[in-house]
């Protein structure tokens, strides 16, 4: 009885093993131009290349003048901002080799700490890796509602990314 009970767990521990390695933990450091973003995503292997998951990141914008109005005047004027994504990552590897191309897309909720906005954020990107270290360009839309402006903030940039899978 004992020994059945080793053999199933040394069973269950091998395939839990050889499928955690088909499933991938990326970091990644990117920039639009005037800010720098980290972001962490787990993504799980569905089928033929094609990986599903979700991360979450943080963003310091850190050339961003906004004067909110006060009262008709030109109240407080912040020079930075704080951008928190939480989103869905989809991830197709086109092949599987020692460089391998592939098309990334990030999409999810933005929230900015700074000026209290809240909206949504689409980044689509392709990109290549070598062995573990991947490099991406792509843009990035960001739509941020309910601040003190009128009409929000929306923008949409070039990105470049760097990454490393584990």
């Amino acid at each position: 009885m004992k020994k059945g009970i080793l053999i199933f767990f040394i069973g269950l521990f091998a395939s839990i093993k050889i499928c955690a390695q088909d499933n991938l933990w990326i970091a990644e450091i990117g920039t639009w131009g005037d800010s720098l973003s980290a972001t962490a995503t787990y993504d799980h292997y569905c089928f033929n290349g094609f990986y599903v998951g979700a991360g979450l990141g943080v963003t310091w914008n850190f050339a961003y003048p906004v004067s909110y109005p006060v009262n008709g005047t030109i109240g407080k004027t912040y020079n930075y901002r704080i951008l928190v994504p939480v989103y869905t990552n989809i991830r197709y590897y086109i092949a599987q080799k020692k460089i391998s191309p592939f098309i990334d897309f990030k999409g999810g909720f933005l929230s900015d700490y700074t000026h209290k906005e809240v909206g949504f954020f689409l980044r689509p990107a392709f990109g290549c890796e070598i062995k573990k270290f991947g490099i991406n360009i792509g843009f990035e839309y960001n739509n941020l509602q309910g601040s003190p402006l009128s009409k929000g903030d929306n923008f949409m940039r070039g990105y470049f990314g760097l990454s490393y899978t584990f």
